[in-house]
């Protein structure tokens, strides 16, 4: 199994590996139940940075008048992207990759439960 991105292979499920999976995963809901994961991971990344650009803009948007804000999530996100003061990462924290260092990623993270403590 070879994960994609724009064309580019960034994961593969060695065959080894899948019949690791195959142990604790039905064979016939195995394509289903990965894509299913990978669909929940890229969707939650998307749900967070779309709360934080509206989080950023929102009083922003009223202080320049904008009268009417979207309440889909993607046009608000269009209505921010026309706004002249709009800056994307790059823009406002420009990416430096010191010379033979591999890039850094920070993914923000909401905190998870506590582990669970037995026996105390």
């Amino acid at each position: 199994m070879k994960f994609y991105i724009d064309n580019k292979l960034v994961y593969e499920i060695t065959d080894t590996q899948k019949k690791i999976l195959l142990h604790v995963f039905h064979k016939e809901l195995f394509d289903d139940i990965f894509e299913h994961k990978i669909r929940f991971i890229l969707d939650r990344e998307l749900e967070v940075a779309s709360s934080d650009l509206r989080n950023e803009w929102m009083n922003k948007l009223r202080a320049s008048g904008v009268k009417s804000i979207p309440l889909d999530q993607y046009e608000l996100a269009e209505l921010i992207f026309s706004q002249p003061g709009y800056k994307n990462k790059n823009d406002k924290d420009p990416f430096i990759k010191e010379k033979n260092e591999p890039p850094s990623v920070t993914l923000k993270e909401k905190p998870c439960a506590p582990p669970i403590k037995f026996n105390e």
